[in-house]
């Protein structure tokens, strides 16, 4: 992923289903961490999680952990320029913005969102654009 600069790696921690609320990851780009469901490193029980999802998913366990690190890629760029993030809800509705024209290029060059991931097409449903262009990135 060119990461060269570890200083400011986020926290790691993995979690319980129960403890994650069904969630495979999450970032925290306030607090800087990273969550991961542990079901992630059990194979046997990711791939049995998986066969219940509907739609298209990755079968990679580390899909996950790309698109999660993808996300604080984005939020160190995003605090290089503008400074420290302070509100969950703003920096995601501002980064939200910025991505939705990467997403509408993409699919003016015929790109379609429901070959990406069944999660991709929720979101963009959603308005969710930062997670849209996560999941084309991963």
């Amino acid at each position: 992923m060119g990461i060269k600069d570890f200083s400011r790696f986020p926290k790691v921690h993995i979690l319980s289903n129960a403890e994650i609320k069904g969630a495979l990851g999450r970032y925290n780009a306030v607090e800087n961490e990273l969550f991961f469901n542990s079901d992630i490193i059990n194979v046997k029980k990711f791939k049995e999680e998986m066969k219940l999802v509907p739609g298209k998913v990755s079968e990679s366990r580390l899909a996950t952990v790309v698109h999660e690190l993808i996300h604080w890629q984005d939020a160190e760029k995003y605090i290089s320029r503008y400074g420290k993030i302070t509100n969950s809800d703003d920096y995601i509705n501002n980064i939200s913005a910025q991505f939705e024209k990467k997403v509408d290029k993409i699919l003016s060059k015929g790109y379609n969102i429901d070959s990406i991931s069944s999660y991709a097409e929720r979101m963009y449903l959603q308005n969710r654009f930062d997670e849209v262009y996560t999941e084309y990135r991963t």
